[in-house]
């Protein structure tokens, strides 16, 4: 579906990164509505030079689900959730 690129993270006490990339595709089984997704993740933290320098690397996928579109039937207001 797509492909998403984070280069700087927001909050320093987790996402520290110089780069994030986020794949995003329909999960099998969810092609007629597209109401779930697999997000494949991989990003890199930097290693402090005192260990050895270079970059922590590691890359995981998260299966969302998508919420309902309306406010009505979705009064949390959440887009998706990890299921």
């Amino acid at each position: 579906v797509g492909k998403w690129y984070k280069t700087d993270g927001l909050n320093p006490n987790y996402d520290l990164f110089d780069c994030q990339t986020n794949t995003f595709q329909i999960s099998k089984g969810a092609e007629a509505d597209a109401s779930e997704l697999d997000m494949g993740i991989f990003f890199r933290v930097a290693r402090p030079s005192s260990a050895g320098g270079g970059f922590w690397e590691n890359s995981l996928t998260e299966h969302m689900v998508i919420d309902a579109v309306t406010k009505q039937d979705n009064p949390s207001g959440r887009t998706m959730h990890t299921a």
